[in-house]
This record gives C-alpha cells, structure tokens and sequence, in this order.
C-alpha cells in the first residue's frame, strides 16, 4: 500500500509518498496558498495528480477545528479566509477518486508518535506541541479523544491568570513567542533571538536568559501538573521544533521538581515526560498512521 500524506501549514505545505511501514520513498514541499480555495486546491491538484496512478488514497494534516469523520471544518487556522465552515473532505473529492482522510495537525502529530514513536508502548497520554501555539491531543486508551465541541487537546486557549488577558492564555505564555518575549524582557532588549540563540546563551550561564527559560518552563511544568490532576495519563510527550533541545527538558524536570515541592503532600508521583520522536515530519508520518488505522465506520471519541 501506498498514500499520499499532505502536511498543510501556514507557510509550507509538505508532502509525501509513504508506504504503510511509515516509509517515507518521495517528499517534496510547496509555498501554502492561503489566500483563495482555487489557488489552495490547484496546489494541492498539481501534486496529487503526479502520483494518483499509483497510490491507494491520500491522507490530510491540517490546521483547525475539524470533524476527522466527516472532513467538516468549523475553522481553518491559516486558511480560515476560505476554509471556515466547509466540509473539504467533499471538495477534495471533486478530483480525487481515492479515500480520503484528514485529521488536525497536532492530532496527527500524536497519531504518528501512537504508530511510530514515543508513544507505542503507552495507553493514555497528553502530547503537546510547542509552537507559535501549543497544539495538543489527550490520548486514552490508544485512542485520540476529540470531545463533544472536537476542541479537546486545544491547550493554546487555556487561561493561566483570572486576569482574561488575551495575554494569559497558554499560547502566549508557553509558545516560542512567549520565551522570545521573556528573554527580551528579562535582557531589555528588543532584538530578535532564534531557539538556538535563546538555548546557547542558557547553556553560557546567563542568567537572565536562564530566568526567562525557567519561567517559562514553569508554566509550563505547572500546566502538566493541572493536566495529570485532571486526566492522569501515563506519559506526557512534548514536541515542537525547540523539543529538539536537551537543555528545554533538563529545565522542565527541574520546574517539575518545584511543582511537586510546592504542594508537598498533596502532590503524587512525579509526570513522565517524553520528547516527541518526529520533528519536521511528524505530522506527514501520523497522517499515515491515521490512514491505515481508520476505517469508514470509525467513530470520533
């Protein structure tokens, strides 16, 4: 078997030509059209109709609140000027004669790591992805659960103050842009500062770097406390492009540590926290799995 796996996001949209042993044969990448469906879907077309002779259908990783059943999206994140609304598992059909699946992006980053990585061995986790929001997936017994409303794992819009400042929410706080806006913040600076930048200046010792990054890895560590009270699971997976960092979880294991020392008693044993084994094309291999793993009549939880 063979299927063709998109990866849409805000400024690129991966592909690739994977068989179902998670085997990626051809990959390519392409500028996202966020502007009108037409542009979207000739994009989409173009690919498609390169590999449509030999494939046995074509799986989607998309941004949004979507129903994976149906291919109903109520929003489209960076394609919401068109994609709002409208059931695209329908309008991909209009050329695409192979079953077709999509699921939500962080969705997918969690099918991959339940398929193919940190997740194999686990029944219930809590994956999260720190990007410029923090996508998210509550797993249960090696199932994704999508909730009534399909925003369960939807950890971006999580208040972190009684203050209802846009600026509380977990997004703001513990996504890349929220460390960026701590280390300028702690250095008074108003310079721009990649992961990479951020991670060696901590490594060097500077201490208000260091400050910023415990920080923020406190909020952090605080909200995998909130998540364990509340769901339990095993293991926690965290991934996103600055996961790629030892440094990140060495500071989160020590903010875990505070946590728990801080409700003394109270507390339980210490969460399980794991890196994400996919980085780049996390969400191209758990639409795969997704692919293989779905049928017809599966239902959404």
């Amino acid at each position: 078997m063979q299927v063709l796996c998109f990866d849409a996001g805000g400024t690129n949209t991966k592909y690739a030509l994977m068989n179902e042993e998670g085997k990626i044969i051809e990959k390519g990448k392409f500028p996202s059209r966020t502007d009108t469906m037409d542009n979207f879907l000739d994009s989409i077309k173009t690919v498609y109709y390169q590999y449509a002779s030999f494939i046995d259908g074509v799986s989607f990783s998309m941004p949004g609140v979507l129903d994976p059943l149906s291919g109903y999206f109520y929003t489209g994140g960076a394609f919401d000027l068109f994609i709002h609304h409208v059931n695209m598992k329908e309008i991909f059909s209009s050329f695409i004669d192979k079953r077709i699946e999509i699921a939500n992006d962080a969705k997918c980053a969690a099918y991959g790591e339940l398929g193919y990585g940190c997740l194999k061995d686990v029944k219930d986790a809590v994956v999260m992805v720190l990007g410029t929001g923090i996508g998210g997936c509550l797993i249960k017994d090696r199932e994704v659960i999508y909730g009534k409303h399909l925003m369960a794992g939807e950890f971006s819009f999580v208040n972190l103050s009684s203050s209802n400042d846009l600026e509380d929410i977990f997004a703001k706080r513990c996504g890349v842009d929220g460390l960026l806006k701590r280390v300028r913040r702690e250095l008074g600076s108003d310079d721009f500062y990649s992961g990479e930048e951020i991670f060696s200046m901590a490594k060097e010792g500077n201490e208000a770097v260091l400050k910023a990054l415990h920080d923020f890895c406190y909020d952090l560590a605080s909200q995998i406390y909130n998540l364990q009270m509340i769901f339990d699971p095993e293991v926690f997976a965290i991934g996103g492009g600055i996961s790629n960092e030892p440094f990140l979880f060495q500071m989160i294991d020590k903010c875990l540590d505070e946590v728990l020392e801080y409700y003394g008693p109270l507390a339980f044993d210490k969460p399980e926290v794991r890196v994400c084994a996919f980085n780049n094309d996390a969400n191209l291999i758990g639409a795969l799995y997704r692919f293989l793993e779905t049928g017809e009549d599966k239902k959404v939880e």
